[in-house]
């Protein structure tokens, strides 16, 4: 059973109220692997207690009600960090929107001598960033964007679906899609949920030769920047 199949289908069975150490027998895996694939599942009252009526030690329970506990205080941190990560960007400025796409480009653009500007990435919030860095800086027309969806061959009955996400999100429609890219592997993935999976998403800007040639210049002028910076 690969890797991501066993961890799937441990924290499928601690959903349903199973203990670690019966999972990690079940699924001959080791116990302390289990948990920590099972630590942030949170149990109800009633799976609680019947895990507790299963052990003939009263500390059992105990040990449960802590490890909810801790799970709670991990969940409390991630989202305190996360609301001071949120405070500590705080509103941005126009030029501070320019260099951020400029470095974001940088890393996640296409870059070939004679191409056109563009990405490929599955995260929806990062395409909504570049489209409009595209219109704002590369006088873009989101209506004028080339687009094709790449996805594993396991989701191709989801195709459609999959474009109507895309063009809900994004703004876009119908008619500006390439024929879909299908991929597959060796080892199929496994995809947590069906639901979330959206592929990776292709955006050119056509006829962008010139612009991609003034990025490649704002990219190395930031690289000059940061390469001279002290410290």
């Amino acid at each position: 059973m690969a890797k991501l199949e066993l961890k799937l289908r441990v924290q499928e069975l601690r959903k349903r109220g199973e203990s670690i150490k019966q999972i990690a027998k079940k699924l001959d895996a080791p116990v302390s692997t289990v948990s920590t694939w099972c630590r942030d599942i949170k149990l109800t009252p009633e799976q609680i207690e019947k895990l507790t009526e299963l052990q003939s030690r009263g500390t059992y329970k105990g040990i449960l009600k802590a490890a909810e506990k801790k799970r709670e205080e991990r969940k409390e941190k991630v989202e305190l960090l996360k609301k001071k990560g949120i405070k500590d960007i705080g509103r941005i400025s126009e030029r501070e929107f320019f260099i951020s796409g400029v470095a974001l480009y940088w890393g996640e653009g296409f870059k070939t001598k004679g191409g056109s500007v563009g990405v490929s990435i599955g995260n929806v919030d990062m395409l909504k960033f570049f489209i409009k860095w595209f219109e704002k800086y590369l006088k873009g027309d989101r209506q004028k964007l080339q687009l094709r969806v790449t996805i594993n061959e396991q989701h191709k009955n989801r195709e459609k679906f999959i474009k109507k996400f895309w063009i809900k999100e994004l703004n876009v429609n119908a008619g500006q899609f390439q024929k879909t890219m299908f991929i597959s592997s060796e080892s199929p993935k496994i995809y947590y949920s069906r639901k979330t999976y959206h592929g990776t998403l292709r955006v050119v800007l056509p006829k962008s030769t010139d612009y991609l040639r003034l990025i490649n210049g704002w990219i190395e002028g930031l690289y000059k920047i940061t390469k001279n910076m002290s410290g």
